[in-house]
């Protein structure tokens, strides 16, 4: 089952293409984000990010993911 919280972690980690950025949006430490988003991955049974070097980029199903996730939290502004 999608977590709300993880959702916004993923959002914003794919929005900034970072962790640290997605932790500092959310007031949350870097380890935390990385902590959500392999147990939000292990929940849906998908890899969401490719990361080269620090960078993260979507895979496919992160896009498809991503363009959801946009929707539900452009409803919050």
């Amino acid at each position: 089952m999608i977590n709300l919280n993880q959702l916004r972690v993923f959002y914003e980690a794919a929005r900034s293409g970072s962790f640290t950025a997605a932790a500092r949006k959310l007031f949350i430490t870097q380890p935390a984000v990385t902590a959500q988003m392999k147990s939000f991955e292990d929940q849906c049974n998908l890899k969401l990010f490719k990361k080269k070097g620090r960078r993260l980029y979507l895979t496919d199903e992160g896009n498809t993911l991503y363009e959801y996730a946009k929707r539900i939290f452009e409803y919050e502004r």
